[in-house]
């Protein structure tokens, strides 16, 4: 007997709650997720190609942009990540 849309979404959905809870407790660090940037297509496509220019991931990009900022302006140092 197969599944119709509903099933399919249901199943999926509790799947991948499940999985979530996995990998939250799977995890030993006290880490959440810090920022999310919402953005066009295009906008997501140029942090990627600047980060591929500059050879590392996104978020170390971003890291990096935010550290130099907070120093230019003369705030504290970001506590590790």
């Amino acid at each position: 007997m197969g599944l119709n849309k509903g099933d399919h979404m249901a199943h999926t959905k509790a799947g991948s709650a499940a999985s979530r809870e996995t990998r939250t407790t799977a995890r030993s660090d006290d880490r959440v997720a810090v920022i999310m940037l919402k953005g066009r297509p295009e906008y997501r496509d140029w942090i990627n190609e600047l980060a591929e220019q500059a050879r590392m991931p996104a978020s170390v990009l971003i890291d990096h942009a935010l550290a130099e900022k907070a120093a230019r302006l003369g705030f504290r140092p970001p506590p590790p990540r």
